[in-house]
């Protein structure tokens, strides 16, 4: 995987969660360290448009804390972290979905959209919270029907979120959603 194709935002995401791997003398960066690192994110698109898809996000974020205080916690912390196989597969579908998106750009909505596929507690988690079609649905609305092709998003990111999530008829958002 190259993290030079994740966004931005994205890699800022995976950073939190390692730090919060590390901090909770975890063995593994997980899924829900980066699942709860993407909505915790200030500035984040994530939250606005999970919430817009009807997502009970509170909710999302409760059951993901639970899963985390359950992970198992290594003796001897030696600040050494490595990636989960759960969480190498995820990017590996979010790559796809990125791919499927014709995206250049690995973004955070990839992520939760590939989360979807994942056919263990994951999966069930996201689908227990909300749907993937309304969420794929308010991507595709934001988007506007681009692909995301700038790694630095965020400044597009503040533009909308300054503006009604549903545009007009005929217009179009900034393609670099992150």
């Amino acid at each position: 995987m190259r993290f030079d194709r994740f966004t931005s935002h994205l890699q800022n995401a995976i950073a939190d969660a390692q730090s919060t791997a590390v901090g909770k003398d975890h063995s593994a960066l997980e899924p829900v360290h980066l699942l709860l690192a993407l909505l915790d994110q200030q500035g984040s698109s994530l939250k606005p448009m999970l919430s817009q898809a009807g997502f009970d996000v509170a909710g999302l974020k409760a059951e993901l804390a639970e899963q985390l205080s359950s992970l198992p916690t290594i003796q001897n912390p030696t600040g050494e972290i490595s990636i989960s196989p759960e969480l190498g597969r995820l990017f590996n579908l979010a790559d796809k979905q990125a791919q499927q998106q014709g995206d250049q750009y690995i973004s955070s909505e990839a992520v939760i959209l590939a989360a979807f596929e994942d056919k263990g507690g994951l999966g069930k988690t996201l689908a227990k919270f909300g749907d993937k079609a309304k969420f794929k649905a308010v991507v595709e609305q934001v988007r506007g029907g681009e692909a995301v092709t700038d790694p630095e998003a965020e400044a597009a990111v503040r533009h909308w979120r300054s503006t009604p999530l549903i545009s007009p008829p005929g217009r179009k958002r900034a393609s670099s959603i992150r």
